[in-house]
């Protein structure tokens, strides 16, 4: 509930005209903290874990490495300028999605 929170006072920073850069920023701590709390969460209720030192490296790594990168494809796209037609944006759209769905499918598959 209060990831939507801040996600919409992230977009409603974007119509009020703030920085796009701080509002990248934002949106990537509060996907981080999300993130940590879950990870934590599933930690507490999986009782006692063998290497949780371990486990809890790789999955900062993890995290650093995917909101490193995410937080560096957002800055490229922020500052490219494309005019694409309508159709053209569906696809690229669709694109992604697909793109994106096999990569966590073969994340989940590594992490297993």
């Amino acid at each position: 509930m209060v990831l939507f929170f801040f996600m919409g006072a992230a977009a409603l920073g974007l119509l009020l005209g703030l920085g796009s850069g701080w509002i990248l920023v934002g949106v990537a701590a509060v996907l981080c903290a999300w993130d940590l709390d879950h990870f934590a969460q599933r930690l507490r209720s999986a009782g006692r874990v063998e290497g949780a030192r371990e486990l809890e490296r790789r999955h900062l790594l993890r995290l650093l490495a995917v909101s490193g990168l995410g937080f560096l494809l957002a800055a490229i796209a922020l500052g490219l300028k494309l005019e694409l037609g309508f159709g053209a944006a569906v696809f690229l759209g669709l694109l992604v999605v697909i793109s994106l769905s096999q990569l966590v499918g073969l994340l989940r598959r590594e992490s297993d």
